[in-house]
């Protein structure tokens, strides 16, 4: 029996990555603009989806495709972010690798 997991494609998790991890210098009282870091855009998940459809492309690959994120997980990023589409499967390990 598998949990259920949510694919995140990756080009979105890995901006998302950098937007939470990145840590500005403090500023300095010399210092006249402020920086900012951007927030990520809505999650996009669609380049994990066959072009126009809701179907999975195949051959997609976790780790270099795709991230799994609990739905709790999901949820925040959802609502923190928006976008989607949500992308959901049962997960199980199979011989120390993740099939979605």
């Amino acid at each position: 029996q598998g949990t259920t997991w949510y694919l995140v494609a990756k080009t979105w998790m890995n901006k998302w990555n950098i937007y939470t991890t990145v840590k500005l210098p403090p500023p300095t009282r010399y210092q006249q603009q402020q920086q900012y870091i951007i927030p990520p855009p809505p999650i996009d998940n669609n380049p994990l989806l066959r072009t126009g459809s809701l179907v999975l492309k195949s051959n997609l690959h976790h780790v270099r495709d795709f991230d799994l994120v609990a739905p709790l997980m999901w949820n925040a990023l959802q609502s923190w972010h928006d976008g989607g589409p949500p992308i959901y499967r049962k997960v199980v390990s199979k011989r120390k690798r993740v099939v979605a």
